[in-house]
């Protein structure tokens, strides 16, 4: 019953995140249709079981990125470009996805001065 901040971003760095189940032929149901429904723009997630180290890194990058004020696809795009300049199997980098509306394509309205101090800290 709760409503997140319009086009709020929500990310599920874990295994499986993304993925739902099909109630009565209606769809996939599961974690990222249920934060869309209750308002979310863009929710990042991943479609199978993932590998904690190379997750990290992702994630870390996709922050920086976002903090910089690049948009939510855009940032994930360049932080699985940077684990796939280390480690090129698909298993390590490919497995995030952007789920959501136009919002996803957009910069980052969210970002402010000190998000963006926080986050940047020391590049990997």
């Amino acid at each position: 019953g709760q409503r997140l901040a319009t086009n709020a971003l929500v990310v599920l760095a874990s295994c499986d995140s993304s993925v739902g189940n099909s109630i009565g032929g209606v769809g996939f149901r599961g974690l990222t249709s249920a934060f869309l429904i209750a308002g979310a723009g863009s929710v990042v997630g991943s479609l199978w079981p993932v590998e904690s180290t190379a997750t990290t890194q992702l994630m870390l990058r996709f922050h920086r990125e976002l903090a910089q004020g690049t948009s939510i696809a855009a940032a994930l795009r360049a932080a699985q470009l940077s684990v796939l300049a280390e480690r090129p199997h698909p298993y390590f980098w490919s497995g995030f996805t952007v789920t959501g509306n136009r919002s996803a394509l957009e910069p980052a309205p969210f970002v402010t001065p000190e998000l963006a101090m926080a986050v940047a800290g020391p590049s990997l």
